[in-house]
């Protein structure tokens, strides 16, 4: 099924945000994607609440190394 103009289906959503297609429908479902629209048990998800969830790959990248720190010092912490 194609998505109408501003719309992703369920499966590119999650294609763009990195997360399976029962994460989307969740999201959807909560209403944590405003504007999602469920048709004939589809969901429609507008482009611009995808886009919201989306960060720059450097900006990812310093999150990661951030919250790996974090584990890195939980851990080092439980072994002394």
């Amino acid at each position: 099924m194609a998505a109408p103009a501003g719309y992703y289906t369920t499966t590119q959503a999650a294609e763009k945000l990195g997360v399976s297609v029962y994460t989307v429908i969740r999201m959807c479902s909560d209403g944590r994607i405003s504007g999602a629209v469920q048709t004939l048990q589809k969901w429609l998800v507008p482009i611009a609440e995808v886009q919201k969830y989306l960060v720059p790959a450097e900006q990812a990248a310093e999150v990661e190394a951030a919250a790996y720190s974090r584990w890195s010092d939980r851990r080092k912490s439980s072994h002394k």
